[in-house]
């Protein structure tokens, strides 16, 4: 995973700041297996080290290798957790603001599946 600041230039931190979250799977079944657990219709958890502040304002981007896009959009830091529990690692809930109809759908069918077969959205 990497994160960058989005470097508008200037000294301080405007409102309109954005923070660019990527995350990086080997393939799609390793997103499955990896991260599925954590999305849902609202929004998704990202585990990382890297923790951003609640209210902190997200474009996220969620691909494979060859810059295959699975999910991308805007989001909102609703809550993080700093230090890891047993089965909930370290890292920050985002809510989605904006997705696309493409990311939006996927996202739909994956949690679907995922509560089918037992799990929680």
């Amino acid at each position: 995973m990497s994160m960058q600041d989005d470097d508008r230039g200037g000294g301080g931190r405007r409102i309109d700041d954005v923070e660019s979250v990527e995350l990086v799977f080997a393939s799609f079944r390793r997103f499955q297996e990896e991260h599925l657990r954590f999305l849902s219709p609202d929004g998704l958890f990202i585990p990382s080290d890297d923790i951003l502040p609640p209210s902190t304002v997200v474009r996220f981007r969620i691909r494979l290798p060859d810059d295959v896009v699975l999910l991308e959009g805007t989001g909102v830091v609703v809550w993080s957790r700093q230090t890891a529990e047993e089965g909930r690692p370290v890292g920050m809930a985002i809510r989605f603001v904006a997705l696309g109809r493409q990311s939006k759908d996927l996202i739909d069918k994956l949690v679907r599946g995922w509560v089918a077969q037992g799990g929680a959205p």
